[in-house]
């Protein structure tokens, strides 16, 4: 349908929250229904409720606009002026075309040209994936309690619009940033799981990533001139030597993560092995949590091992 048809895109008006209703109604009882129980849908949007209501009064007091094919509401999407999404919603019969990431980019063009620089939503089980690939992180997990007894699950996830710029080098032609480096592990991954390396081991090992077209070798992310992050590719990681090549060493220091500076040196990694005539690449978390953020980037688990006495998870992809 929206492949045929212009989605147009106009700001929301009082004649239109009558059909938004209805349209939210429906997309929460049918696309929500595969992440919650009827007892949270019915909480989450009581047949009740009608469009005089303060809660969708106020979609005309925020920057709210709405989504139209041959005249017919598909969609539509809020923001306060301070920088919070309050509501995503596409029509159960439009889901997957591109409509929501339509309507959160107008926003948050909206919102970059009146200086906001973050923006924060409360996204839904659902939702969560998509807000993932428009460039949002999950800051927490959250479960509200509501009358009665049910608790709806959704997670707080914001989204930096003044994007800090990024540059990805070789370590080997910036051999000087090895101290800085090795604390940024030391702080990020090293204290917490392998608390016996000390930093003066790390920046030997990292002496011996200064290549380029072999193994082992270190791309470094870059802001304003400053390592802020880093991620290494190697013959053996630790742990089963009949695979290789293995991704290690990812981190970005705490002033810096949820930026999107971990994906940009995965994806490089990625790349990197593949110039170097690999097709599969492999790596192994020691936190149980990061399975999930991998499996959205196309990594599947492959099995249990364990390094440093430490079970881990280890992951593959095909590059």
């Amino acid at each position: 349908m929206c492949s045929q048809s212009r989605i147009v895109l106009r700001p929301i008006q009082s004649s239109d929250l009558e059909g938004i209703v209805t349209l939210f109604k429906e997309t929460v009882h049918h696309v929500n229904a595969k992440d919650y129980t009827p007892e949270q849908l019915l909480v989450w949007a009581p047949h009740h409720i009608h469009h005089s209501h303060e809660r969708w009064q106020s979609l005309l007091r925020n920057i709210a606009y709405l989504a139209e094919i041959d005249h017919v509401i598909v969609g539509f999407a809020d923001m306060t002026t301070e920088g919070y999404l309050d509501r995503l919603f596409v029509h159960k019969n439009y889901q997957r075309q591109g409509i929501a990431a339509q309507l959160v980019k107008k926003l948050e063009s909206l919102l970059f040209e009146r200086g906001v620089k973050k923006i924060t939503t409360e996204a839904s089980i659902t939702a969560k994936p998509f807000f993932e690939c428009m460039g949002y992180f999950v800051v927490k997990e959250q479960n509200k309690p509501h009358p009665g007894g049910v608790t709806l699950t959704n997670f707080l996830m914001e989204k930096r619009l003044d994007g800090r710029p990024i540059k990805i080098g070789l370590l080997k032609n910036h051999p000087d940033c090895i101290p800085e480096l090795a604390a940024i592990w030391r702080q990020v991954l090293g204290r917490i799981w392998v608390p016996d390396i000390s930093v003066e081991r790390v920046i030997a090992r990292f002496q011996e990533h200064l290549n380029t077209n072999k193994l082992p070798l270190t791309l470094v992310a870059f802001c304003d001139d400053k390592p802020v992050g880093m991620c290494s590719l190697r013959d053996n990681d630790g742990i089963r030597p009949d695979l290789t090549p293995w991704l290690g060493s990812l981190v970005v220091h705490p002033d810096y993560q949820r930026e999107g500076i971990a994906l940009k040196l995965i994806n490089a990694i990625k790349q990197n092995a593949k110039q170097l005539g690999f097709s599969q690449l492999y790596l192994f978390t020691f936190d149980p949590t990061l399975p999930n953020y991998y499996a959205r980037l196309g990594w599947n688990v492959i099995g249990m091992d364990k390094f440093k006495g430490h079970e881990v998870i280890v992951m593959d992809t095909v590059l």
